[in-house]
């Protein structure tokens, strides 16, 4: 299950999120009280961290994130850690490419006025995309009845 996903230039511009659950502050560390995309933000990517992979651990949360550097862009799902999702990759390469293609003019004039942009019900479609594909063992089932 996503806990929030979000879509910002690397000037600092949110142009997209979507919460699905509340995010707890960060706990410890040097971004303590942070929330948790401030403290990948200033921790992670103005330091160049994260390496190949694009990912961070925070807190009880998994961070994924791809860039669209034609546009400056960044995006990132946010999960707890606890619970793997296969979908990611594909969730983010999927958004982007939706993204990308709906608002790349926008965003190029960077029309402030327009933020945030109406990208509901695209994410929607990439989501249900990467996620009816999955087998049915990622489902939750009622256990089968004992027999008498």
């Amino acid at each position: 299950m996503l806990d929030h996903v979000s879509v910002f230039s690397k000037s600092g511009v949110v142009l997209w999120q979507k919460s699905m659950a509340k995010l707890k502050p960060v706990v410890g560390g040097s971004s303590k009280g942070m929330n948790v995309v401030d403290a990948l933000i200033s921790n992670t990517l103005l330091e160049e961290k994260g390496g190949s992979d694009r990912s961070a651990e925070i807190d009880s949360y998994m961070l994924r994130w791809t860039l669209a550097n034609e546009l400056e862009l960044v995006f990132v799902v946010i999960y707890q850690k606890l619970i793997p999702l296969l979908y990611i990759e594909d969730l983010l390469e999927g958004m982007k490419a939706q993204f990308v293609k709906l608002f790349a003019a926008e965003i190029k004039a960077m029309n402030a006025s327009t933020y945030p942009l109406p990208f509901d019900e695209p994410f929607e479609k990439c989501l249900r995309k990467v996620t009816n594909g999955l087998p049915h063992r990622f489902k939750f089932t009622s256990p089968p009845a004992h027999p008498t």
